[in-house]
């Protein structure tokens, strides 16, 4: 299952599930995955900046999952990017995704 920590400011007015929801659904899609293959994270940002000032806002996700197809990865980054850009309202180029493929996707029992 693919996981989506999302690190971008926390909406005022309660949007956070409803803009989460949109980007594990474009995640999904991206890697032809049921809507609720994906999860996500949202870790709210207090400041985001360059070394010239404040940005309003610069979400960024990074993607956790086992190692899939070059298509499918470039497919669910490109709707990721879109839906970070859609849900917090800024330009596609203010945003950043990645992929990153887990080196032992399996989960060990503890005992």
């Amino acid at each position: 299952m693919p996981i989506v920590h999302v690190t971008a400011p926390a909406s005022a007015d309660g949007r956070d599930p409803e803009r989460l929801g949109a980007l594990c659904r474009a995640v999904a899609e991206g890697l032809g995955l049921p809507h609720d293959a994906v999860v996500a994270v949202l870790t709210p940002a207090t400041a985001t900046v360059t070394g010239a000032g404040p940005l309003p806002a610069w979400p960024l996700a990074v993607l956790h999952g086992r190692a899939r197809p070059a298509d499918a990865v470039r497919a669910a980054l490109a709707g990721a990017a879109r839906a970070l850009a859609d849900g917090w309202g800024v330009p596609p180029d203010q945003v950043w995704a990645e992929w990153r493929p887990a080196a032992g996707h399996e989960i060990a029992a503890l005992a």
